[in-house]
Formats: C-alpha cells, structure tokens, sequence
C-alpha cells in the first residue's frame, strides 16, 4: 500500500517521515509550503459577489510547482493523509487540497497532529479519521471573505496616499486610543520589621503613570505607607504560557526579535522538541502532567502534577489544544540558555514554566495604603527546588520593548490569532503610527488621522474580537454567517455597493487584506 503525507511546512518533512517509520506507516511526505490557493492581492475589484461569493479565488500561479508536486505524489496513492496544522488556517489549507486532489477524494484523510511524538502518531493516523474538509474549512472561509470585504469597502485611497481599514489593526488603534498597552513596570520595594524586602511591581503605560509610579516607589521606600493586610499563603510559582507569551519570554530572554522567535518555535515543534504551538489554551492534557512528572524527577525539581490545570478534550475531534510544553523526558533544564541552540533554548524555557506551575512556595503579601492608592507587596519566603535560578528584581523603571509589550496587549485584548498576532504586531510597528519619543504608546498624527477614518466605519477596540466569536461558532454556511457579521456591524450595505462598483486600483503595499 503508498501512502502520502501532506503537510504545510516543509522543515516537518524529513522528521515525519522518519517518525512515521517508527510506528510502522512508511509514506511519502510533501509540504504545501503555506497557502496553495489564494484571492488576488489587489482589493479593487473586490472579487465578492453581493451574497459575499468569491469570484476569483484560485490557485496561486506561483506556486504551480508545489502544486505539480502534490499532484504528482498523489498519484497513484492508496491513501492520502492532509495533515496540515491544526487550526483555522491549516483547515482553509486542507481544504484547497482537497480540491486540488478532488480526482482522489475517496483516498483523503484528514490528520491532525499536536505534536511529532510516538504516541501521537499512533493516536492521530491510527484512530478513525474523518473525510470531512468543508464544515472545518467554514470558520476560515467565512474570516477570510469578512476580511477582504472590509478591506476592499473601506480602505481610503487616493493618487496620493491611502489609509488602510482591516478588521484587528483598526481595532487595534482604537483599543490604544482607550486602553494604552503596559510599557514596562516600576519595581518598588519595602523593607519589613524581621529585614525581609518585599517588591511591588506597579504597571507604567504612559509617562504620566510612570512618574506617578516613581512617587508612589519612593513614599513606599520611606515607610510612608498604611498596612491594610498582611498573609501568607502558598501559590503556584508559575502559570500557563499560551502561544503569545512564549513568544514574548523568548524574544526577551533569547535577544531576538518576534519574527525570530515566531520561527524558532516552529522549528522547536518541527523537531519534536514541543507541542503545536499556535494555540490561546488555558492548561494542559494528562499525557503532559505525566511528562512534566519525568521531566521533574530526572532534573530533581519539586514538582505536583496536581497543581497543573487540566484541559480536557472537547473539539469537535474530541482532542483539544493544550498549552505549549515539552514532549521530551530526557531534556535537561539547569543548562545555561546561552550553550543551547535557539529551538533546544525555547523548548527548555517552556519546560521550566510547566514544571513552575507545578511548584507552590509560600509567598508573603503585604496590601499597603499610598497617598490614597494602594500597592500589593510580595516575597516568597520559601522557593521549589529546581537546577536554574530565578532573577532578583531591581528597583526601578523596567522597559518591555514595544513589540513585545504590543503582543502581550493583543492576546489581552483577543485581538488577532496565534497564526496572524506576529505578522500584525510586526506590521503596526512599522507603518509609524506611534510617537517615537513618548514612554507608552501614543498614537501620533497619522495615527490619529487612520483611527478617525476607521471610527467613521464602525471600528471600537471590541469589533474584531466580537467577530471572532462569530467566526468561532458553529456554521452552515459561511457566506450567510460573513453577511450576518457585516450586517450586525452596519458594513453590508457599503461592502456590497463595492461589489457593484469599480474604483481606482489599491496601493498594493499598504491597502492590502489583513494577513489571515
């Protein structure tokens, strides 16, 4: 029997087809390399019929070669397993294939793999499978239809200029119009009675805020402070890292920019070193307590699985995501960042943070009364035993760098998606909408000039995540769910007067759809 593998990255291919061997499946494997069929480029025409069809989404004509190459593995195939990733996009993308191997549809499979592991192997290509690649694909449709419809109706152009209107960006200039983003934060200390320091870390998101936390640091440091509650108590030393935060920890902790850690963590995953990480999750599934309990034992860290949250399964496949962790029991994490590879740093980074959130310590917190405000400080009185040391705090004002500090205000916000957060993060920074010398994020003239226009359409820092749930939620169809979005924005009419209309051609750069 020939097998096919189809996957989306081609750094997977080498490594899968190895680890398929190992539970038996011998198979070819192919990458699509991202998206084989796509909308054109430029918003104008809008390619939307009135009901919101499609009328010129295609297979993309630079990527004939990949496509002559799925086609050709295809060929001849008993089986073909889609195993492109694992979430909204990756569905869009099995779907395509689908299509583009329609010839062959009684031979498809849809695999969804959340990690390159053994057991996961075994669980994803040896259960019963599902030959479904429409209803998955709806969710994708339907957000990427609503994106371009946005974009086609209201991005202001002009022989000049153009302001661009897209559904997260320009949520995202509102939202920092009413809720600038944290910049960093103050380290503020006191001194107890017994010598114990405790540390107060107050948040700074303008300067105004940062001065403020200077003063109330230096009132606190004279002892110039009302005790309103003093406890102890145990707490987990650690919480979840979802995809974001990961991201945020090793741009930080591994000097490289998010681009840079978005890839490192794919290629992390793509060797097997950790889970899929394009996910928002809230805990971990049993198989990973059971991991980290080994992982936990081999580098003599305290550690209970007990402590750990639990997702349990409850997709419409039964599986569900899970936090970002390591699938490796062997790996040791008292080595130094700086001696490792950047995927072996990542994948210990994340290991470190499961095992902390397996760990309790007995912290002291003090709630203390400030010129009329109040500050929580805190110190743990006993530490878990583990082979890596924690940085102390110091006093003072300590800078987040704005990217990070703009993705960490995203995935606050539900603004964009694991797949899409870096690319929009990246892209805000540099279409120079912020003032440059301003502690914050204050958006500046041009700035000031893209969210008047976006406010005109309808755009609140809410909207795009408010479509989103509409995006989530189970669908028949869609076309009818993208008009029922536009519709309760008050965007339909305008969208389909554009799908009757013809205008001036988009500036390619800047009037583009928001990434998907």
């Amino acid at each position: 029997m020939r097998n096919l593998v189809i996957v989306e990255a081609a750094g997977k291919v080498d490594a899968l087809r190895s680890r398929l061997k190992s539970i038996g499946l011998h198979a070819d494997v192919v990458a699509t390399v991202g998206h084989v069929a796509d909308n054109p480029r430029s918003l104008n025409p809008i390619e939307l019929d009135s009901d919101l069809r499609e009328t010129a989404y295609a297979f993309r004509e630079d990527r004939q070669g990949v496509i002559d190459k799925i086609r050709r593995a295809a060929f001849g195939a008993d089986r073909i397993y889609v195993a492109t990733d694992d979430d909204q996009e990756g569905d869009v993308i099995a779907h395509d294939v689908a299509r583009l191997l329609s010839d062959y549809a009684d031979h498809l499979y849809r695999v969804r793999l959340r990690a390159l592991t053994e057991s996961e192997l075994k669980e994803s290509f040896g259960g019963t499978l599902s030959r479904d690649f429409d209803v998955p694909a709806h969710h994708g449709i339907c957000r990427r239809i609503v994106d371009r419809a946005i974009g086609a109706a209201f991005t202001l152009v002009d022989e000049h200029s153009a302001i661009p209107v897209g559904r997260v960006q320009s949520s995202l200039l509102a939202s920092l119009k009413e809720s600038p983003p944290d910049v960093g934060h103050f380290n503020a200390a006191i001194r107890m009675t017994d010598g114990k320091v405790l540390w107060a870390n107050i948040p700074v998101a303008t300067k105004a805020g940062l001065d403020r936390a200077s003063e109330l640091a230096e009132l606190a440091a004279q002892g110039r402070v009302k005790l309103l509650e003093a406890v102890e108590r145990d707490e987990p030393v650690a919480r979840p890292w979802g995809y974001e935060e990961v991201i945020a920890e090793a741009s930080i902790r591994l000097h490289v920019d998010l681009y840079q850690a978005a890839d490192v963590f794919q290629q992390a995953y793509e060797r097997g070193l950790v889970t899929y990480p394009r996910v928002r999750a809230n805990g971990f599934t049993r198989d990973a307590v059971e991991i980290a309990a080994a992982l936990a034992e081999q580098n003599r860290c305290g550690f209970d699985g007990a402590y750990l949250p639990l997702r349990e399964s409850s997709d419409i496949q039964g599986r569900a995501h899970e936090c970002p962790r390591p699938v490796d029991e062997d790996m040791l994490l008292g080595r130094p960042l700086a001696v490792l590879d950047l995927p072996e740093a990542l994948a210990v980074l994340i290991a470190r943070n499961v095992i902390e959130c397996g760990q309790l310590a007995r912290v002291r917190k003090v709630r203390v009364g400030v010129d009329d405000e109040e500050l929580t400080f805190s110190a743990a009185l006993t530490q878990a035993r583990k082979p890596w040391k924690t940085a102390e705090p110091d006093r003072g004002f300590v800078a987040t760098p704005r990217p990070v500090a703009l993705l960490r205000h995203m995935a606050r916000e539900q603004l964009g998606r694991p797949s899409t957060v870096v690319g929009h993060v990246m892209k805000f920074m540099q279409r120079g909408l912020l003032e440059e010398s301003a502690v914050g994020m204050t958006l500046n003239a041009r700035g000031e000039r893209w969210l008047a226009h976006a406010a005109s359409v309808g755009f609140h820092p809410d909207t795009s995540a408010r479509m989103e749930e509409a995006f989530s939620a189970p669908m028949t169809d869609p076309h009818a769910r993208a008009r029922e979005i536009l519709s309760g924005h008050a965007m339909l009419d305008a969208v389909r007067n554009k799908a009757l209309a013809t205008g001036v051609a988009a500036v390619p750069d800047e009037a583009c759809p928001e990434p998907f």
